[in-house]
């Protein structure tokens, strides 16, 4: 991007990119003056508001995006040459108003959190055209505590055992939403079944209704075990919430509660929410936070949670932190846990692979770096006066999307 201090010289490996740089992903990446006209061979292809050739400012303005047909895309064995419509725009519309962008026009076609108010919002709807769809969405929610931030095996574990993650659910229109006990989507056909599916073994998240007394034995072991008592300066905390509003998060509940039941016992933890949240996960920057995985067709686990790894989410879980100065506790963890990954992946045998995962993700636990929390449905709405019903796909499922074959759709009339 334009303004990165790093040079650009693909022969000699360097590709202008600043490594787990938060201000080169806020200043460089995210900045409006490096939105450049995309390149691709796709269905459609960069314009601007008049359907001609743009250029860097008139491709992106006032917060759309502009393409039209392109006349060299083909689908083998499809018969179609073109996209069917020949202009389409993305505009940013913010989650508390994409409803009312649907209603009035503004857009046609959204992808809304499947609230119960969401739900029943667009159910009135229905006179005006608008469908819905939903199915089960490919990834989960989940809480994350940074091994470098709260560098004590035993707290993190504490503060696992104080979220009730069942509040989230109440953020969810009912029946759309689950609690999960294992770091994966129950999409996967690696999720543990039978009696294990809602038991991992250990005392986070807890099993069945929520008991606070339970609870507070349990963070006071913890908290024993780390050899801290009430005002301690280690059990100063941040909780993280992604966004600009507190509220508007499935896991604010959890973060409520759990803040107000270990301050009772002597932590000073408090809730925020942050607009670049997201940015500082990726840099390792946060101490606790929630957030959602999209999580692949293969539940391969190696990207995410092997000690070799060099993805992002190793800064996040303070990988860099726990191989200088982990205790052999937590080393010993991530070896272990990091040679069953390994095993996966010398075998296609599902039934082999699921069993080395599961033991797999019980180390996940045991380092307490990342806490599931619910499996929810996506809800998907259109404006049937608008777009033909039937030229999208006549089944949906966690790994498609009605837009997936974009050049089908046609318009109503």
């Amino acid at each position: 991007g334009e303004g990165s201090s790093v040079a650009m010289d693909i022969a000699n490996n360097k590709f202008g990119v600043e490594f787990a740089s938060f201000e080169f992903m806020t200043d460089i990446i995210q900045s409006t003056r490096n939105i450049k006209i995309p390149m691709g061979a796709g269905a459609y292809k960069a314009t601007d508001s008049s359907n001609g050739e743009p250029t860097d400012s008139t491709f992106y303005t006032n917060n759309v995006v502009y393409f039209k047909a392109n006349e060299n895309f083909h689908t083998v064995g499809e018969g179609i040459e073109n996209a069917k419509i020949e202009k389409i725009r993305y505009q940013i519309v913010s989650s508390n108003n994409a409803i009312a962008a649907l209603e009035n026009g503004t857009v046609h076609y959204i992808s809304p959190a499947l609230t119960t108010d969401n739900y029943e919002k667009l159910e009135k709807l229905g006179s005006k055209g608008v469908v819905t769809l939903s199915t089960d969405q490919l990834g989960y929610g989940y809480i994350g505590i940074n091994a470098g931030k709260v560098n004590d095996l035993n707290l993190r574990k504490a503060i696992m055992c104080a979220m009730n993650t069942s509040l989230a659910l109440d953020y969810y229109r009912a029946g759309t939403a689950e609690q999960i006990y294992w770091n994966m989507s129950t999409v996967s056909w690696a999720y543990p079944d039978g009696d294990s599916a809602k038991d991992n073994g250990k005392d986070y998240p807890q099993i069945g209704t929520w008991d606070e007394n339970a609870a507070i034995n349990n963070i006071k072991k913890y908290m024993e075990e780390a050899n801290v008592s009430a005002g301690d300066r280690k059990l100063s905390v941040t909780f993280t919430i992604a966004g600009s509003t507190l509220q508007d998060h499935p896991t604010y509940k959890v973060f409520r509660d759990a803040a107000a039941l270990l301050n009772s016992l002597g932590w000073d933890v408090k809730v925020v929410c942050d607009t670049q949240a997201l940015t500082k996960i990726s840099t390792g920057s946060l101490e606790v936070w929630a957030a959602a995985w999209s999580s692949a067709l293969d539940p391969d686990m190696y990207q995410v949670y092997h000690k070799d790894s060099s993805a992002t989410s190793t800064l996040a879980w303070g990988y860099n932190y726990l191989k200088n100065n982990g205790t052999s506790e937590e080393l010993d963890i991530m070896d272990e846990m990091s040679e069953l990954i390994d095993k996966a992946r010398e075998t296609n045998d599902k039934e082999e692979r699921a069993a080395l995962y599961e033991e797999a993700m019980g180390y996940v636990l045991d380092l307490a770096v990342e806490m599931p929390v619910y499996q929810r449905d996506v809800l998907y709405a259109y404006n049937a006066n608008v777009i033909k019903s039937s030229s999208l796909p006549e089944e949906i499922n966690p790994y498609t999307s009605p837009l997936d074959k974009i050049w089908e759709i046609e318009f109503a009339s």
